[in-house]
């Protein structure tokens, strides 16, 4: 059975496609009324986050940690895999490794999407993607010394960055590498650019599959805009995908009504 989770930050960040920082204790509540099963931590550096808190937050609230996203390190910091500077890809792979002690105390895996890096125009795209990949290789081996949930590669399109575009490329890569402790994470924003088909490719994609963020065509909550999340959702089906389906979206017309109107549609359609 898929699980409804929702993203939010745990700090002020300039990453507008989350729910912002503020009262931890009310935003799991309302997650909690609303009928969400966990919720999906945005988490800029860990040294910055009460691990026992958030905890003792979800536990009180019912709600698991379905995730935690890291993308925040490079949007607010600079920090990337594929950086040419080795100190900023040594900063970055650091801060993975922060995160997965993170995701270990809370049961949750951790996210590569934009602290991949953008693969940026002037940079030598094959350079970045060797220098993104040994650095994933590096983190998935620290996941699996220390035991924690593991590692989720998520596709990103080209607006973003240059480095693995559509959950087509992702499941090309995984054939090319298979690390233990990593799975795709596919979200339907992305893909709703970059896939020709979104529910052939997630069909492609079959166990490799880990994680699921939502988000509608405009990015706004699903059923704002026009992606079929029916043949999504048939196909997520099809391929006995039982995990989380994560709201990563813009918080509009308000945080706590992008939550209801996400909640509302999921409840529609499951």
């Amino acid at each position: 059975m898929m699980k409804a989770a929702f993203v939010i930050s745990v700090s002020a960040t300039a990453f507008e496609a989350i729910a912002p920082a503020g009262d931890l204790e009310k935003n799991f509540a309302l997650l909690a009324r609303l009928g969400f099963e966990g919720v999906e931590i945005g988490v800029r550096d860990p040294a910055l986050v009460e691990a026992e808190r958030i905890r003792e937050l979800a536990q009180k609230h019912g709600l698991a940690i379905a995730a935690i996203g890291t993308g925040q390190a490079l949007v607010d910091e600079g920090l990337s895999f594929s950086d040419p500077d080795p100190a900023k890809r040594s900063a970055a792979i650091a801060r993975v490794k922060k995160q997965l002690e993170l995701g270990k105390k809370l049961a949750a895996q951790v996210i590569i999407g934009l602290i991949r890096g953008r693969g940026g125009v002037g940079e030598s795209l094959e350079e970045s993607r060797r220098r993104m990949l040994a650095a994933l290789a590096e983190c998935a081996d620290y996941a699996e010394e220390i035991e924690a949930p593991g590692l989720l590669f998520e596709p990103i399109n080209r607006y973003e960055t240059r480095l693995v575009n559509s959950l087509e490329q992702g499941v090309a890569l995984f054939k090319e590498r298979r690390w233990p402790k990593v799975r795709l994470l596919a979200d339907t924003f992305h893909m709703n650019i970059e896939d020709h088909d979104i529910a052939v490719s997630l069909r492609q994609a079959g166990k490799l599959l880990g994680h699921m963020h939502l988000a509608d065509s405009n990015r706004l909550a699903p059923g704002q805009g026009h992606t079929d999340f029916g043949a999504i959702l048939a196909a997520l089906r099809e391929i006995g995908y039982s995990g989380w389906l994560s709201a990563e979206i813009m918080p509009l017309p308000t945080p706590e009504e992008a939550a209801r109107l996400t909640m509302d549609f999921l409840r529609r359609v499951l």
